[in-house]
């Protein structure tokens, strides 16, 4: 029985979940403010105000160059009237600077670690950067994230972001010195911490931890900073970050030192192809966990089945040369120098028992892993938990992937076969892009999942066909589910972000309008299907009613993304909450009043508004600044409009921010609570998901079944493979209204079909969508073919196509005997193999022998199902052996022109035309005669 284990961690001191969040105290911002004199003040400039003083360090951001940008003020217009005291003016300037949220005096608080300069705020990042040295560390400072010294320098390349230097003052020293930054405003963080991790960066994020009202009771120079967040490519949650049809798996392995074996560095270095590996990978966005076991010589195919989008590797395992070329394509993340560093086992026995809490089920674990296998998977769960800072994930408990389940598709075939991308690396044109209609993101996921890895048992293939069969009879069933399925949400998703405190109203949301839809459909089946493998699936969705009731009615219908953002609970749903609301609101009459008194005052044409930056403020036109009172504090200048604040302003916006924040700090409760309420029924939510997810991938399949006149194979354990009128299913898609020449297969067990004909006859076509039908079939999809009996394939191999590996040293020729080495290594009697013109690239007489002891060794050796095709026509008469049988591309020859068919008939070719395929690639008319008399000698 699978678990689902969860910890919640919603009582722990709230960071916003997306680190947007501005902290609410009695002022408008919260920032550490310096006003001491920088040290560009002493040159030679026209004297300034405070105001005038602040630093502007990102230009590029309109809001903030407003603030500063075209102040000039006169004498006329002083800010503070001469007559105040000095104490008193410094303690109005430095509210009005904190209303203002004007950037920390970075001239003297900003320094990297290479300057030495202890400034309290460079003191806190200095810490933070030795904790996280490997990641990019995004620094709070007011409004915007600073970056310093080579991540300043490194990110501003990367990011195309202006990168300046700082001058800085260090206690107790006289000259200043200087240091990279760049930076952005805090409410972009996303979007760059989005950019930083597609280019494979780690990010940490050290926020504000403390409000600056609390940091002066304290006596504090500067406000408490923490890292709250640490941002890793393979532990994401965040939906803007992941790419709902694909999971995001953090991956580890590591190989297996049996007997008397030690790590050490020759060890390593010098390992067998068939050295055993663990590997181990789980989606934190997901809670799936996997174990499983390799060799080096599946590695890569198994690496890209998984697909990882971050490795996590010792650096001994990093630096071996066999292992780079596998690892190329992969983000690499290194921890420690040897195995013992990452791979612990006592460790990982401690996290497990943390983890997965209930003691039975660690002894299921205990006897299911052995001590390698738990101390791989410990290693990644230790990351997993350290990226989020100790907070335990909700995970499932690990699954072991067992090989003997699903059919091994090693990389070669999976790109010969272009599964999931084309040769030119694209998802459109594969098989994937072909059979995926799918609605939610889940089902997307799913069937990313069954195409890669089709199902070796047999129940499990006839379950799913049998529920695409429903559907594919029903197309009326099938159009009313998949008009509900489109409507549903990525709860699965949602449900993991409430688990580690990231979730925001719009989860909830989801989540709510998610399991109403899953229990309107569960009614709609049950109503019109008594198929008994859609009610035994419809078992898996709970009843939810108290939950939706609680959901639908706290939440307003369209909630907000993030916390921060308040308004999120329903008017009514809470009386204290409604109360407070009202008081807030009441808070902002009083605005309306002293504009109103003001106004009368001042001027009829002055208004108080209100931004971001310098929250309430008096804003009245250029040409009334003679009608200002003296004690109205001159805040900003604009193009034609100058802005002002004035004591009893600061005194009521005081109030009015504090009762948002106890209007905003109750929503949170309540928010809290809704979460608690949702992690109580998070198994039955997740059963839920997988439900919907199975449902939407049977509608998905059935639909195009439909459409392309598929028909449901029958699967069998027999080793035959028959297909009737087979078609390719991508290329079928693409062949521009033409009827697609479907063509036959009967290969008895040990059959191999031997197979010639013209250059571009179709045989590579042939053997492909065999292949492509048999992977279908397993993966519980109906195939292209009027009908197919497709004996259990457990391993599909291709050698098809060409390519050279330059970098590798490797030619042609040694790729394709590599690949054919593979082959005769791996393949077993229940396997398909299809190889196409296998001794190419070297001389003839080489390359016939070479391909005739292959096909000798297939067929006595390895006993497995092929399809050989070659352009050797002698191998046709050469093999005398009951299980080889001649096949042949027909070609028509009318005069001097040709019509390939495309159609296999039983027999064998004695040509190419291959030097007709050349003049229709347009060789110039005397090099095709020349070949033709050459031709014509040599068969004489």
């Amino acid at each position: 029985m699978i678990r689902i284990y969860r910890r919640s961690f919603l009582s722990l001191t709230r960071i916003d979940q997306y680190c947007g969040k501005r902290f609410i105290s009695n002022k408008s911002n919260n920032l550490d403010v310096n006003l001491s004199k920088s040290v560009e003040s002493k040159k030679k400039k026209p004297k300034l105000n405070t105001l005038d003083r602040i630093s502007i360090d990102y230009t590029s951001n309109d809001k903030r160059k407003e603030l500063v940008d075209n102040v000039k003020y006169s004498k006329k217009q002083s800010i503070i009237d001469n007559s105040v005291e000095l104490d008193k003016q410094k303690e109005i300037e430095e509210s009005i600077i904190e209303q203002v949220g004007a950037i920390e005096k970075r001239k003297d608080k900003n320094v990297s670690e290479a300057t030495g300069i202890d400034t309290p705020a460079m003191l806190q990042y200095n810490e933070a950067k030795s904790k996280y040295p490997g990641s990019v560390m995004l620094f709070r400072v007011g409004d915007f994230y600073e970056i310093f010294g080579s991540d300043a320098i490194e990110v501003s390349k990367l990011l195309n972001i202006v990168l300046t230097q700082r001058g800085i003052k260090s206690r107790g020293k006289d000259s200043a010195s200087s240091i990279p930054m760049c930076g952005f405003p805090s409410q972009s963080l996303d979007n760059y911490i989005e950019k930083l991790i597609k280019l494979g960066k780690t990010v940490a994020v050290c926020d504000q931890v403390e409000d600056s009202q609390i940091a002066k009771k304290n006596k504090s120079k500067v406000v408490k900073r923490e890292v709250v967040r640490l941002v890793t490519p393979g532990t994401l949650v965040e939906e803007r970050f992941l790419k709902s049809s694909q999971n995001n798996f953090l991956c580890t392995f590591s190989p297996v030192f049996e007997g008397k074996q030690r790590k050490t560095d020759n060890v390593l270095e010098n390992f067998k192809s068939t050295q055993k590996f663990i590997l181990s990978w789980l989606d934190m966005s997901t809670g799936h966990f996997f174990i499983s076991t390799s060799t080096y010589e599946n590695l890569a195919g198994d690496l890209n089945r998984i697909s990882p989008s971050e490795v996590l590797l010792p650096q001994c395992l990093c630096s071996m040369l066999e292992l780079k070329k596998i690892l190329k394509p992969y983000h690499i993340t290194t921890v420690g120098e040897s195995m013992d560093d990452l791979y612990g086992y006592s460790q990982s026995v401690q996290l497990f028992k943390d983890t997965f809490t209930v003691e039975r089920d660690w002894e299921e674990i205990q006897d299911l892993f052995d001590q390698s296998e738990i101390s791989v998977a410990g290693a990644i769960l230790r990351y997993t938990i350290d990226t989020q800072l100790g907070r335990i994930p909700h995970l499932y408990a690990p699954t072991r992937f067992s090989v003997s389940q699903s059919m091994f598709i090693d990389l070669t075939t999976m790109n010969s076969l272009e599964v999931i991308k084309t040769y030119q690396g694209l998802r459109k044109g594969s098989l994937l892009d072909s059979l995926d209609r799918t609605l939610t993101s889940s089902g997307s996921r799913l069937i990313h999942s069954r195409i890669q890895s089709p199902s070796l048992n047999l129940n499990e293939i006839e379950r799913r066909l049998n529920l695409v069969e429903r559907f594919y009879l029903d197309e009326s069933l099938t159009k009313d589910i998949r008009k509900l399925l489109s409507k549903t949400m990525d709860i699965e998703r949602c449900l993991q972000r409430i688990y580690i405190g990231r979730a925001g109203p719009r989860d909830l949301s989801a989540i709510g309008s998610t399991l109403a839809i899953s229990t309107h459909i569960k009614e709609v089946l049950l109503e019109r299907s008594k198929n008994k493998t859609i009610v035994q699936l419809l078992q898996g969705i709970e009843v939810f009613d108290s939950l939706l009731n609680e959901l639908s009615s706290a939440l307003v219908d369209n909630p907000p993304f993030l916390t921060s953002q308040g308004g999120f609970i329903e008017v009514g749903y809470d009386d204290q909450l409604d109360q407070q609301r009202k008081l807030r609101d009441n808070s902002k009459e009083l605005i309306s009043q002293m504009e109103s008194k003001y106004k009368s005052i001042v001027a009829p044409q002055l208004k108080i508004k209100h931004n971001q930056i310098i929250g309430w403020h008096f804003e009245i036109a250029s040409s009334h600044r003679d009608k200002i009172p003296s004690h109205f504090i001159h805040v900003q200048t604009l193009l034609s409009h100058m802005r002002f604040k004035s004591s009893d302003l600061i005194a009521l916006e005081e109030k009015i921010n504090i009762a948002a924040s106890e209007v905003l700090q109750r929503e949170l409760n309540i928010f809290d609570n809704l979460c608690n309420s949702v992690l109580e029924m998070g198994d039955n939510i997740k059963k839920c998901s997988n439900v919907l997810a199975e449902i939407d991938v049977s509608t998905s399949l059935a639909l195009i079944g439909r459409e392309r006149l598929y028909v449901k194979p029958k699967v069998v354990q027999e080793p035959i493979l028959k297909i009737k009128s087979g078609r390719h299913p991508t290329v079928e898609q693409f062949s521009d209204n033409k009827s697609f020449v479907s063509n036959d297969l009967l290969l008895n067990p040990t059959d191999m079909w031997l197979i010639t004909g013209a250059n571009m006859g179709g045989k590579s076509t042939f053997l492909r969508q065999n292949a492509l039908i048999c992977l279908m079939a397993q993966m519980g999809s109906f195939v292209p073919a009027e009908s197919a009996n497709v004996g259990l394939v457990d391993s599909i191999f291709s050698r098809v196509g060409s390519s050279d590996d330059l970098s590798g040293d490797k030619s042609t020729f040694m790729i394709e005997m590599v690949e054919t080495a593979s082959i005769l290594r791996k393949a077993t009697d229940k396997s398909l193999v299809i190889m196409d013109e296998v001794g190419r690239g070297t001389s003839t007489i080489d390359g016939l022998s070479i391909a005739q002891s292959v096909i000798e060794h297939l067929t006595a050796v390895n006993r497995s199902r092929c399809l050989f095709a070659t352009h050797y026509h002698e191998l046709a008469k050469k093999i005398v052996h009951p299980s080889v049988k001649p096949y042949q591309l027909l070609v028509k020859e009318d005069d001097s022109h040709l019509l390939f068919t495309h159609k296999i008939i039983p027999g064998i070719t004695n040509k190419s035309y291959g030097i007709y395929c050349a003049k229709l690639a347009g060789l110039p008319e005397s090099v095709i005669k020349r070949s033709i008399e050459i031709l014509n000698k040599m068969e004489q």
